[in-house]
């Protein structure tokens, strides 16, 4: 009661300025009213949500605070501050502990955005960090003078008019950050350079393949490869991303994470003491303290199930086993059943107190036998359980902490797989083929005509010589199993010659079932052949040496004009026309 009538002084105070601030009378309707004591009471209804277990009374006034900027957009703060800082609540006070009732501070100032200027503001500001490997840093304005408006230029294009931003830099290098403050009597400006050093990209080139085949990406890194899907979730750390299958474009980001490993740190496991799974709404945490910022990595934990668990990163010293709030950070794996090692990849902004626990996890539990504290030399030191019966007799969840420093991480680099499929088509001249890609995602071409001539141009034009049927393989990308290849029956080298000196004959010509074809003695082997006009082998026959005549059967080709091609070896093909007609 004695602590208690000062904090219900102070919200009478704020009552009743709110009240004032809405016309000075109160709203006869306490359930729907919109006078100042219907939002005084919104106010602190609302804050005692917000507040955190076992509150002070500055806990109180800032839960006020972030109710009015909840409910109302902000609009009442410095009718809250005012109120509250005439009874020592103000902008600097402190509380102490909450179950201490001497070891306050109390003050009566309010925060700059509540007061009055009298005089141009002279700007001033730092950075969480002026060399740094993280792109994103956070300003604070130290003006004075009451600055009431802000204007930030960052040196990379990027801007912002809050007092006190936080800013991802999109690039490497030296800014400089500009900060201009103003009020109705003038303004300031400060400049400082913040540099961002990032570890090198990694070096990865994209990928085609085969329609359907399996493809590795590959990158070279500084230190470790970090992929990440397009939706930005990490799917591997490592230097090769293997896909099977490919048969869409599947692009990726590709990063290079450097950072030293520190070492672990806690018992290697639970094969200590007595102990069990630990099925409980009570949040079991391990204290510890940090000596510098740091990265908790992975943890050993043994589950009771697979599922997934949720594992909170806090501040301070966790003595009585209520879930912190707020928190730094929270992350939430799958897990198997039984012992694993999983990551964590928590950040530990800096130095000072910190607990890592969960409730509800279903996990293994010493409740004898740790041996506190466990200390990894100048990194890190797990001091405590959150125990509140014995703080140093019980061990929740997390063996063989594996630390380290805050890692560097590149800029990303955009990857792409594509599916690649070869095809063509060619149209055939008289010999003279015309081939056309017809193939996706090519962007090199290697043709072999079948007749020990090549060519890389995309669309390319070739004459056989001499005749024959061809082969002709389309290879892309210069990839061997991505090929396409079709026959080329080639008509050439033939000329105008209706006979030449073989004296080829056709006997009958008009023919209906089959044509005697006479020429002088051969010399040498020769093949016989019938094309159709646009150059298809109709039939081919092997003629030896020393004969002088043929009998070529017609009876199941269509009534057309056809050629019939005498090549003999060491002479030049010739031909002669044949006229079918059932």
């Amino acid at each position: 009661h004695g602590v208690g009538f000062i904090y219900a002084t102070a919200l009478w105070d704020m009552t009743w300025a709110l009240i004032d601030y809405y016309g000075g009378i109160p709203d006869p309707d306490i359930y729907g009213g919109n006078g100042g004591n219907n939002v005084a009471m919104n106010l602190v209804i609302e804050s005692l949500k917000l507040q955190p277990c076992n509150p002070g009374m500055i806990d109180g006034r800032d839960a006020i605070l972030l109710a009015d900027q909840q409910l109302y957009g902000g609009q009442h703060q410095c009718v809250i501050w005012n109120a509250f800082a005439n009874r020592g609540f103000g902008f600097s006070a402190s509380q102490g502990s909450s179950n201490s009732r001497s070891d306050q501070v109390e003050a009566f100032d309010i925060p700059q955005s509540c007061q009055e200027p009298t005089t141009s503001p002279n700007a001033a500001f730092v950075a969480s960090t002026y060399l740094t490997c993280d792109p994103e840093v956070s300003f604070e304005d130290q003006s004075t003078d009451i600055p009431t408006s802000w204007s930030w230029d960052f040196g990379d294009g990027g801007t912002s008019t809050q007092p006190s931003p936080t800013h991802v830099f999109t690039s490497e290098g030296s800014f400089s950050v500009e900060l201009t403050v103003s009020n109705q009597f003038g303004s300031s400006t400060e400049t400082q350079t913040v540099v961002i050093d990032l570890p090198d990209a990694p070096q990865v080139s994209d990928l085609s393949v085969c329609q359907g085949d399996d493809a590795d990406l590959v990158a070279s890194s500084t230190g470790t490869s970090i992929w990440r899907d397009n939706s930005g979730d990490v799917i591997l750390e490592g230097d090769i991303l293997s896909l099977s299958g490919v048969s869409t474009s599947q692009t990726y980001t590709v990063e290079n994470l450097v950072a030293p490993a520190l070492g672990n740190v806690g018992p290697i496991d639970n094969n200590f003491g007595t102990g069990g799974i630990h099925t409980s709404t009570y949040h079991g945490a391990v204290n510890f303290t940090a000596s510098q910022g740091l990265e908790i990595v992975s943890v050993y934990v043994v589950a009771d199930g697979a599922g997934p668990r949720t594992f909170t990163l806090a501040e301070g010293v966790n003595t009585d086993g209520q879930a912190p709030n707020p928190f730094v950070q929270q992350v939430t794996v799958n897990l198997v059943d039984g012992a694993q090692r999983v990551n964590l990849n928590l950040i530990v902004p800096e130095a000072g107190d910190y607990n890592l626990g969960a409730n509800n996890v279903d996990l293994y539990r010493n409740n004898t036998g740790p041996s506190y504290p466990y200390t990894l030399a100048g990194i890190m030191t797990l001091n405590s359980s959150s125990a509140d019966t014995d703080a140093f007799g019980f061990y929740y969840y997390f063996y063989d902490i594996e630390v380290r420093e805050i890692p560097c991480i590149s800029l990303p680099v955009n990857v792409t797989v594509s599916p690649i499929t070869a095809d063509f088509s060619f149209v055939n001249n008289n010999g003279t083929v015309s081939f056309t890609d017809l193939s996706t995602n090519a962007t090199s071409w290697f043709w072999d005509f079948g007749d020990g001539n090549t060519s890389t141009q995309q669309n390319p034009t070739h004459t056989y010589n001499p005749v024959g049927n061809y082969t002709a393989t389309l290879t892309i990308n210069g990839q061997t199993n991505c090929q396409a290849d079709y026959d080329v029956d080639a008509l050439v080298g033939i000329g105008d010659l209706e006979s030449g000196e073989m004296n080829l004959q056709l006997i009958p010509n008009p023919a209906s079932s089959e044509v005697t074809v006479r020429f002088a003695d051969l010399e040498a082997n020769s093949t016989l052949s019938i094309y159709a006009a646009d150059g298809r082998l109709i039939s081919t026959q092997q003629l030896s040496r020393g004969t002088t005549s043929a009998t070529l059967s017609v009876n199941e080709m269509a009534n057309a004009m056809y050629w019939v091609v005498l090549n003999a070896e060491g002479l030049s093909p010739v031909r002669t026309k044949l006229m079918v007609a059932h």
